[in-house]
């Protein structure tokens, strides 16, 4: 689980934290990437982020990043409370620990009335997930 919270960004959905359930997480302009950044000046797979021996690394594929002010290319280890920052978008590790489990449905709950609150234009998909979340407990507990 890696949660980052984004302070700046030209696209005002992206402010805020975000919670990643995975012990990886890529960010980039691609849309297979777990979190999207449309900054034309951003790579399609700019850099990844990982979990490993419980610290976190981040690796740029294309792109520089900056660490806490610093220009870096290649692998980093990173810690909590460092800023990184991908052209104009920036963000602020916050988290992480790995996950060698499943997260539970309050966790998925919990994470997308976070996500809810700060990405209003994504509603309607959001408020399908929770529909389908319901049910998947409702189907659990039968």
């Amino acid at each position: 689980m890696i949660k980052l919270n984004f302070t700046k960004s030209s696209h005002s959905e992206i402010l805020g934290n975000l919670q990643i359930f995975r012990n990886t997480l890529q960010i980039g302009r691609s849309f297979k990437a777990d979190i999207i950044l449309r900054d034309k000046n951003i790579s399609k797979n700019s850099v990844v982020m990982y979990i490993r021996n419980e610290m976190l690394f981040i690796k740029s594929l294309s792109d520089d990043f900056l660490c806490n002010g610093k220009k870096y290319r290649g692998l980093k280890k990173v810690i909590i409370g460092d800023k990184i920052s991908l052209q104009g978008d920036e963000f602020q590790i916050t988290d992480f620990k790995i996950s060698r489990e499943s997260p539970s449905l309050n966790d998925l709950k919990d994470g997308l009335n976070s996500f809810k609150e700060n990405h209003r234009p994504y509603l309607f998909i959001i408020e399908q997930i929770q529909h389908e979340l319901l049910e998947a407990e409702k189907d659990s507990d039968a």
